[in-house]
């Protein structure tokens, strides 16, 4: 449980970043309960979140607590916070702020194991991206978990090549035209050196995917697309 001095230090600094939302650990000490903030990186800071520093909390002690604040209605958890506090072995808070003078409740987020609609999902960093959006796919359609693995913000930008690393041991091998329901497209978006993105094969040239820090969606495989297309694969495992 956090204690009152906690609650009202986090009040004071989530206050401090209204209009925006906030984000900190709770950490515990030798001292005691400490108040870990740490930046919001999400280009719409109004509407979502992105933390990519949470090492600094990790160095600092054990976390206990994970709170960030909604600024803008709904004040109460979102899907996005129950799917992502599924991840952690600790308790999240939503801090509800009406303005930058008032909160309007602190709510506890109920972690939920339940899959979410392929299409129109919010991004959250290493939860809901294109390797997620891929996984929720074949165990949906075709009843098949594959692996999941732990991936930070923008590895592609250290030469990191974790897409392509992780498919031949999921089952996947390279194929070639005419293109299956169920394909992936392993891409290299911008001038990323290595693949980034991923999308999974619909028929009648339509794939979804999941587009860093934007929603999910269908879209047409384009020349665009191919052109970014680094390799097909298909899965070979049963």
């Amino acid at each position: 449980m956090l204690t009152a001095e906690i609650r009202t230090e986090a009040e004071t600094y989530l206050r401090s970043k209204w209009p925006e939302e906030g984000c900190a650990f709770v950490v515990e000490t030798a001292d005691g309960m400490a108040l870990i903030p740490v930046q919001n990186r999400h280009p719409s800071p109004r509407e979502h979140f992105l933390v990519t520093d949470a090492h600094v909390a990790e160095d600092a002690g054990c976390i206990v607590a994970f709170l960030h604040s909604h600024v803008a209605h709904p004040l109460t958890p979102s899907a996005a916070d129950e799917v992502a506090a599924a991840n952690d072995d600790f308790p999240w808070y939503v801090v509800g702020l009406s303005n930058a003078d008032e909160v309007a409740g602190w709510f506890s987020v109920r972690p939920s194991y339940d899959h979410l609609p392929l299409e129109n999902r919010e991004y959250v960093e290493g939860v809901w991206d294109c390797w997620a959006l891929v996984r929720d796919f074949y165990e949906i359609n075709f009843d098949v978990t594959l692996p999941d693995f732990p991936r930070h913000t923008r590895f592609w930008d250290d030469g990191l090549d974790l897409l392509h690393d992780r498919i031949a041991p999921a089952g996947f091998a390279k194929c070639q035209a005419p293109y299956q329901r169920g394909d992936l497209f392993l891409m290299r978006i911008g001038n990323s050196t290595v693949d980034n993105h991923l999308g999974v094969y619909l028929g009648d040239g339509e794939f979804l995917h999941h587009p860093y820090l934007q929603k999910s969606r269908k879209g047409v495989y384009g020349k665009y697309w191919q052109d970014a297309t680094s390799i097909v694969v298909r899965r070979c495992k049963s």
